[in-house]
């Protein structure tokens, strides 16, 4: 079954080759694209895969797998508003944008619940619920905010919980580093 999956990608992407090559430049902007979004999302599904393949905990495995669907349902999105010219003037922009959206907040949380240790002590725990939770909020808000309900949360609120993600992320290696110091 693998070497059909191969096969069936390296022809497709000679045909892909070929029509750039025969075609127009409209043509290889959206082979470029398609090939931009491929590398976008499969980093996002690779962040779900990583946490899917930690352990046999529910919650984690779900998550993981979860993530991975947002990956694929992005990319599939992504492509389909790009080709579809309803980028830039129809809704299917503004959906690709908030699944992509929902799928970097995803594939956040899914790196930090992976990177947890069985050494890292309460302040190391602490740091990691904070950055799950900010990145949570974040993206909670930036969805809010990008919907037609017109709702107008102002860049505060956002600018703030992206400052919390930030410290909450850097204090788990600051913090795994002191620890380890002191060893």
């Amino acid at each position: 079954m693998a070497r059909v999956a191969v096969a069936l990608l390296c022809a497709g992407a000679l045909v892909a080759a070929v029509a750039v090559l025969g075609g127009t430049d409209d043509d290889g902007a959206k082979a470029l694209f398609v090939a931009t979004a491929f590398a976008v999302f499969s980093l996002t599904g690779a962040a779900g895969l990583r946490l899917a393949m930690r352990g046999p905990e529910v919650v984690t495995y779900v998550f993981g797998y979860l993530t991975i669907a947002l990956s694929a349902i992005a990319f599939g999105e992504a492509v389909s508003a790009f080709w579809s010219a309803d980028w830039l003037y129809g809704n299917g922009g503004r959906t690709a944008m908030q699944v992509a959206l929902a799928t970097i907040g995803a594939a956040n949380i899914s790196l930090l619940l992976s990177t947890e240790r069985l050494e890292d002590g309460i302040e190391v725990q602490a740091a990691r619920a904070g950055a799950v939770l900010s990145i949570l909020v974040l993206t909670v808000l930036v969805l809010i905010e990008s919907s037609d309900s017109g709702s107008d949360i102002g860049v505060k609120p956002m600018a703030l919980a992206g400052i919390l993600y930030v410290l909450c992320a850097a204090l788990i290696t600051l913090l795994r580093r002191a620890d380890f110091a002191q060893r």
